[in-house]
């Protein structure tokens, strides 16, 4: 296990606190609690409930839940919101730390309510190292930044080194390794300024690493010793153990087994002594590791065995079961099969009753290797399919983290580049407000010099003038950088004016028909009447198509479109599409003609391709040429259907094809009824026969009008 997990317990909370367990402390807490009621006693057990929370989490939720009944009956906010941050860190401590977000965030609801600005500030705090570890690392840096905040008005040194530690430890979480090492020598020379050893301690392990990751190794060895003697001097047993625990990982890494097999056992004498089992458990593991790589079996069973003892002693079955895992393989690669196939066995049956999918496809894998192995080829081949289907969900999960990751990374990196803008214009502000003040000083300067000497008023005012001229210079350079900024704000606005614009008109013309409908409709005739109907028709058909090819577009650039193949007939949906423009077919004598075959049958994603038709046939009837004709033909050629949309119309010049389907153009070919558009009809085509895993081309010749092509599988697998 690598030394992240090692520490996730120990750096969770604090900046200032000891994480180790005062004994007297909860032996007094328990006998007040035998003794308490009302909201003496929820104070009580939200305090005992803190203290135990690593040693026995399963008692502190009892407890926090207890504390946040009494609370909640007698309106107790303050109440409501400890117990509700020990029920985050409970559940942080046990794991499960989605099911943490909750009960943080109804903590900081309730806090806020309060004015203990400390608890404020540890609880958001809190929210950052849940928000990091779900990867959410724009909320997680927000959250942080709050906390720091408050504990600056609070004047807080410890607690604002221990918040900007945290801030790094999220940085280095997103990868930025060079932010982090930033942080964490602001940190590290804030602690040697409060002489806050246990501090140095912590920052400096985290320094280590960041030096290990940056390929720095001697100055990643000088951090390891630095934060273990500072650990050893205040007798922190934990972070003194856990950097001896990272330079074990740092050895192994380097291939120098002999000198982490050393530190690793440094490291397990330190937390058997304390008694610190977590983390005695994961030194065992690690250690159990390395003699497996080195094929050394009976150690490595030996140190599993003991690893699964602690693991069981302290009620954690998740981390249990992959020690029997691993005691498993190293029977089966001792060659004692049938106790081989009991461990694996029975840490299936833990990791299966707790839904453990990672453990499960572990303990699937050694099964199908011991199954093999014993010739046993039908339960190996059933274990091998379990794997590999984990495996897939596994990596599907992960795929899905790392695009929410990389969402997270920009949005960060796009907070990051407003603020650094804000700080620059605050730098132009704060020139501008120390010049005006220099202005000033000389102004009253030379006012008293004035009353004395006249050649001391004239210099005074040289003087003025001349940082008049400055200011004038300096304030008609930020006149230019204003005017730039008003020119890239219209050039946006010119942009979204485009798309408005063409919404607009239809509804213009709606509401100006509507309006003659309205005045005539007494006195209209029959034929007058139904000339209003069609054109209202056709301008709300028209404004309808164009939002909903926005709506699309909009989802498309999102990416929120899913793939849903059905089966359906292509003949079938092509003669509905086409009725849907026929209002407009008819009123310009266009005649459509459907020529695909009956029986052609697809299994795509209906709606995508209805949208494909809809904008191909809609342009067809738009840029034809009175008394024109549409034709619509597909033809099935293997596994794939090429469809076809011709119109005959005017046609496109071959200089202007390449425009078709660009975002930034809007075409009309001459000649043609409609308008200039969008153009989103025609990308919303390209873009959703991309997604359908095929290809659009269009040919077009002067005079005699345009086909538009395209090619899909005739049966797409679900995506």
């Amino acid at each position: 296990m690598r030394k992240c997990l090692y520490l996730s317990f120990l750096l969770i909370f604090c900046a200032s606190s000891q994480f180790a367990q005062n004994a007297n402390t909860v032996d007094s807490l328990e006998n007040l609690l035998k003794v308490s009621t009302g909201l003496k006693r929820a104070d009580i057990l939200i305090n005992l409930g803190w203290e135990i929370k690593y040693t026995n989490p399963d008692q502190s939720i009892l407890h926090s839940q207890e504390a946040l009944k009494l609370a909640q009956s007698s309106s107790y906010i303050k109440g409501i919101a400890l117990s509700n941050r020990n029920l985050a860190a409970t559940e942080i401590i046990k794991g499960n730390i989605k099911g943490a977000l909750p009960f943080a965030e109804i903590s900081l609801e309730n806090i806020q309510k309060t004015k203990d600005l400390y608890q404020k500030g540890k609880i958001l705090n809190l929210l950052a190292i849940i928000n990091r570890d779900l990867k959410h690392f724009r909320k997680s840096i927000d959250y942080q930044n709050q906390a720091l905040e408050v504990f600056r008005k609070l004047k807080d040194s410890i607690e604002i080194a221990g918040n900007l530690n945290n801030l790094g430890m999220i940085y280095r979480r997103m990868g930025n390794s060079a932010e982090a090492l930033s942080l964490y020598l602001q940190v590290y020379d804030l602690e040697k300024k409060l002489n806050n050893t246990g501090g140095i301690a912590r920052t400096a392990n985290n320094l280590a690493d960041i030096y290990q990751n940056l390929n720095k190794p001697d100055k990643a060895i000088e951090m390891f010793n630095i934060s273990i003697d500072a650990a050893r001097a205040v007798n922190n047993q934990h972070i003194e153990a856990a950097s001896i625990h990272g330079l074990g990982l740092f050895y192994q890494d380097k291939g120098e087994m002999d000198n982490a097999i050393k530190e690793f056992n440094r490291a397990i004498a330190i937390n058997r002594q304390a008694g610190y089992s977590d983390f005695l458990a994961n030194n065992l593991m690690q250690l159990a590791q390395i003699y497996e790589i080195q094929k050394i079996y009976n150690q490595s069973y030996s140190h599993y065995k003991e690893a699964y003892d602690v693991y069981t002693s302290i009620y954690n079955p998740w981390l249990a079961a992959l020690a029997l895992n691993g005691m498993s393989i190293q029977q089966r690669k001792l060659r004692n099969m049938p106790l081989a196939t009991e461990l694996a066995e029975k840490a299936f049956k833990i990791s299966d009753s707790l839904n453990d999918i990672t453990g499960l496809g572990e303990i699937r894998y050694n099964l199908y290797q011991i199954k093999k192995e014993i010739n046993a080829p039908a339960e190996a081949l059933m274990h091998l399919e379990a794997y590999l289907n984990i495996r897939d969900t596994i990596q599907e999960r992960e795929k899905l983290n790392l695009l929410e990751e990389i969402q997270s990374r920009y949005e960060v990196k796009t907070i990051e580049d407003d603020n650094r803008r804000l700080r620059q214009e605050n730098q132009v502000q704060q020139k501008i407000i120390r010049n005006n003040k220099i202005i000033t000083i000389i102004i009253v300067v030379a006012f008293l010099i004035a009353l004395f000497l006249a050649i001391q008023v004239t210099r005074a005012r040289k003087k003025l003038r001349s940082a008049n001229k400055e200011l004038t210079l300096q304030h008609e350079e930020i006149q230019k950088q204003s005017e730039l900024l008003h020119a890239s704000n219209a050039t946006k606005d010119k942009l979204f004016s485009i798309i408005s614009h063409d919404i607009r008109n239809p509804f213009s013309a709606l509401l100006n028909l509507s309006e003659m409908l309205n005045d005539e409709v007494e006195t209209a005739d029959k034929e007058m009447l139904k000339f209003y109907a069609n054109n209202i028709h056709q301008s709300a058909h028209n404004t309808f198509q164009l939002l909903d090819n926005l709506l699309f577009w909009s989802k498309s650039q999102r990416r929120t479109i899913e793939i849903s193949p059905e089966v359906f007939d292509l003949k079938e949906l092509a003669t509905n599409v086409s009725n849907t423009a026929s209002a407009g077919a008819i009123e310009n004598k266009i005649s459509i003609h459907n020529n695909i075959k009956s029986g052609i049958s697809l299994k795509t994603d209906k709606t995508l391709l209805r949208i494909i038709l809809g904008n191909l046939i809609g342009n067809a009837v738009k840029f034809n040429k009175s008394k024109g004709e549409i034709i619509v033909d597909a033809s099935l050629s293997g596994s794939m259907a090429t469809i076809s949309v011709k119109d005959s119309g005017n046609g496109i010049a071959p200089e202007r094809l390449a425009q078709l389907f660009n975002k930034e153009e809007s075409f009309q070919p001459e000649g043609s009824r409609a308008k200039n558009g969008t153009g989103l009809g025609l990308i919303l085509c390209r873009e959703f026969v991309e997604k359908l895993g095929g290809k659009i081309s269009v040919e077009s010749e002067i005079g005699k009008g345009t086909t538009f092509t395209f090619t899909i599988p005739a049966e797409l697998s679900g995506q």
